[in-house]
């Protein structure tokens, strides 16, 4: 058996995995654990982010396209365009 034993640590948010050697040595790797939350708010962070560079190399591109073109070219919303930019600057 590789992993004879875990343990959760709740206060530190992580898994120890509990790995014992041939050597009989038991080696501890600590896997840290994300929340539902934290996972989901990674994932839109990881998704607004694509799309902010897709339309900043779109910008560099075709300077003085308006923010509601944009929109239709990149198909999302002016609002969710504007929210990349609080987040990441201007384009």
């Amino acid at each position: 058996m590789m992993f004879p034993t875990e343990t959760l640590d709740i206060e530190n948010d992580v898994s120890i995995l509990n790995s014992l050697l041939t050597q009989g040595i038991m080696l501890p790797i600590n896997i840290p654990i994300q929340s539902t939350e934290e996972m989901v708010e990674e994932r839109l962070l990881e998704k607004s982010k694509a799309r902010y560079d897709s339309c900043q190399e779109y910008m560099n591109e075709h300077p003085g396209t308006t923010l509601y073109r944009l929109s239709e070219i990149m198909h999302s919303n002016v609002s969710t365009l504007e929210s990349d930019q609080k987040r990441f600057g201007k384009f």
